[in-house]
């Protein structure tokens, strides 16, 4: 419908939304209703009309709050025996007008017609648009309002409905010949011509012929969004826990990300996992990453530690753009070595395990379709190589360990090879790699190729990659080499410099490794993808995987899975950390810290947060949970289990409580609680 709820609380201009998604990640046969599917002019407006189907549903009881929100007037269509008192007497529920559906022979046709017509399911949509006439005369009479007033139906059926039955001979209207907007428009107009509420006035409509708006736009904002803040909310109400002490214990130890503080050493151990043996003429190897070392093929006896690491970008506007005005401000000045050197003695100082730097091979360029509100807003704009500034915290640091983000997809797997194991010897094996594969359009373009690879395949290529680096890091020196030999005038040995033969799928090479070896060989490997190739590639590559979420009820899963995968692999499931992100805001005391997010707030970039957000599906899908937590915190929107409450509906309450305990799934909910 095109809904600007900019207003309220931050949140999502809903065409803005749809028209921000990168084009290729929408489905294809709707790709074109999605994107053009409705002009500016004909969005929904303060005093328009939301017709939904099925109004006593959660999603719809949603829906109803957010069309309030929107200034919407709702018309809520339902089985009057069953929900119309409750619904015309609840306060926050309470449709402007409520419809009766039932009607057995109206409800044959529709199953009728239905069967086999839904696209995703029962829960598509349709937008139905009506020019009524203008004034109330009686309560039995016409009902008029402005000429220009627009019907927009959300329904939770897909109706394909019979144009023969509806007409009644009164009632003439011309629509497009979109299937979608004609059936559900009939279906509407005959329930309204049919309703005789308690308190609903009987309606008749003039004769009038409707605007030709553009069809099937219901599955662009109706599916994508509506059932994306519907669908979300209900998840994590759902699966969210009370918190209780041994929970929250249980969750930490077994997804915390836990190791010993990092050292500068490395203890050989058996050669297995991920690390090919046959590649390497060595018995043992060092251990990667940072703290003591332990048997790759048994679980560490160490004494658990949860690692904190520091996150940064070598960008003005990271994750908060807009923060550069305020004065105190220092993100305009990472183009000075000093930033990076202070940084990294504060962050020693502070007790901290390592810093991160993630990196960027391109702009956003899909809000808006320009790089224009990038560029403008800061938004990871511009951009520095995050590699140079390592060598100088290095130096005045001795356990602040580093990572910084490189891609599998921009530059050989030898050159890469060469530079971390550079930066190993530099940093004296505090050094880590985040694995990424790339996604963005814009950096694809900008090294001449048109559009990303296909995202599994991405992955099956980043495979490859990490085998050709094993064998370079792992592979090709042997541990005594290097024999310098003065009077022989001899300072490596050739004959243990193995050389290197990979023939591939995506890489061919035949060389020797032209670093030694460095402290770890191969350095410590994060990675961030929870898709499920994202997550294979994690399980059998990955030591370090960040994760986010925005409750340990969802995140738990996640990580349960990655374990599973790589037991499944051979691996220690333990030996996989787990890193969740979080902004903390510090305070003496919370007055304190809420002045200071207050003060961050005042100096955030909206568009340029839209920047950084409107760049892939999930993202948006992410962004709009968010807000509507933040409409549930505010109290402007009631959960589901308030609402059940309020209407009595204690079995709801009931079966909600025991599927969070795992007791029973969404699909026996009926049966077990009815």
């Amino acid at each position: 419908m095109g809904v600007d709820f900019s207003s309220i609380l931050d949140g999502p201009d809903l065409l803005q939304v749809v028209r921000s998604v990168e084009p290729s990640l929408l489905p294809q046969d709707v790709r074109q209703e999605c994107l053009s599917g409705i002009q500016d002019r004909e969005r929904a407006v303060p005093g328009d009309w939301l017709a939904i189907w099925g109004g006593s549903s959660t999603s719809a009881n949603l829906a109803v709050q957010l069309a309030r929100l929107a200034g919407l007037r709702v018309v809520t269509i339902v089985d009057k025996a069953k929900h119309g008192l409750r619904l015309a007497d609840h306060e926050v529920l309470r449709p402007d007008l409520l419809i009766d559906s039932h009607s057995p022979a109206r409800a044959v046709e529709i199953i009728r017609a239905n069967v086999g017509r839904t696209r995703s399911g029962h829960f598509l949509h349709s937008i139905c648009v009506l020019c009524i006439g203008s004034g109330p005369r009686s309560r039995m009479g016409h009902y008029h309002g402005p000429r220009s007033a627009k019907w927009f139906a959300f329904s939770t059926i897909y109706a394909s409905y019979s144009m023969s039955s509806v007409f009644h001979g009164w009632v003439n209207t011309q629509l497009r010949s979109s299937p979608a907007q004609r059936s559900f428009t009939l279906v509407l107009i005959n329930a309204i011509s049919q309703s005789s509420t308690a308190w609903t006035p009987l309606l008749v409509f003039p004769t009038v012929e409707a605007p030709r708006y553009p069809k099937g736009f219901p599955f662009t904002l109706g599916s994508a969004i509506l059932l994306i803040i519907a669908t979300h909310a209900l998840r994590l109400h759902l699966k969210r826990r009370d918190p209780k002490i041994e929970d929250t214990t249980a969750y930490a130890e077994e997804a915390a990300p836990v190791q010993e503080t990092p050292v500068n050493k490395s203890t050989p151990v058996s050669v297995t996992g991920k690390r090919d043996s046959s590649d390497r003429e060595m018995t043992s190897l060092p251990i990667h990453g940072n703290g003591t070392s332990s048997p790759v093929d048994g679980p560490s006896e160490a004494k658990k530690q949860i690692l904190l690491n520091a996150f940064d970008m070598s960008t003005v506007g990271h994750l908060s753009p807009g923060q550069w005005k305020n004065p105190v401000d220092k993100s305009a000045s990472k183009r000075d070595l000093q930033y990076w050197i202070d940084l990294a003695k504060l962050l020693e100082r502070g007790g901290i395990n390592a810093l991160f730097l993630a990196d960027t091979y391109g702009g956003y360029d899909t809000y808006e379709g320009s790089l224009d509100n990038c560029i403008r807003r800061a938004a990871q704009w511009p951009m520095t190589d995050p590699t140079i500034p390592i060598s100088a915290m290095a130096a005045v640091t001795k356990n602040l360990s580093f990572a910084i983000t490189a891609s599998t997809s921009f530059e050989p797997p030898f050159l890469l090879a060469k530079r971390f194991s550079s930066l190993d010897h530099f940093t004296r094996g505090r050094i880590g790699w985040n694995i990424v594969t790339s996604w963005k359009k814009s950096a694809f373009k900008a090294i001449g190729i048109d559009s990303p690879t296909p995202h599994d395949e991405r992955y099956e290529q980043a495979d490859e990659y990490l085998r050709v680096l094993y064998k370079l890091w792992e592979g090709s020196w042997a541990d005594d080499a290097i024999k310098p030999d003065a009077e022989n005038d001899s300072y490596a040995d050739p004959d243990k410099i193995r050389t290197i033969h990979h023939h591939g799928k995506f890489f061919h090479l035949d060389t020797r490794h032209i670093v030694d070896p460095s402290p770890q060989r191969t350095p410590f490997l994060f990675q961030a993808g929870t898709s499920s190739a994202g997550s294979i590639f994690a399980a059998s590559h990955a030591e370090g995987i960040f994760v986010s979420s925005h409750s340990p009820a969802l995140l738990k899963p996640k990580v349960q899975e990655i374990r599973r995968q790589a037991a499944k692999l051979g691996r220690d499931p333990q030996s996989v950390k787990f890193f969740a992100t979080f902004t903390p805001i510090v305070g003496r005391t919370d007055e304190e810290a809420q002045e200071k997010l207050a003060e961050l707030k005042k100096y955030a970039s909206t568009i340029g947060g839209l920047v950084l957000i409107f760049h892939e599906v999930p993202a948006v899908g992410e962004a709009l949970v968010l807000w509507l937590e933040r409409l549930l915190e505010s109290g402007l929107v009631k959960p589901p289990e308030v609402l059940a409450a309020e209407q009595g509906f204690d079995g709801v309450n009931r079966g909600l409580d025991r599927m969070r305990k795992g007791e029973i799934s969404g699909g026996r909910m009926v049966v077990d609680i009815s």
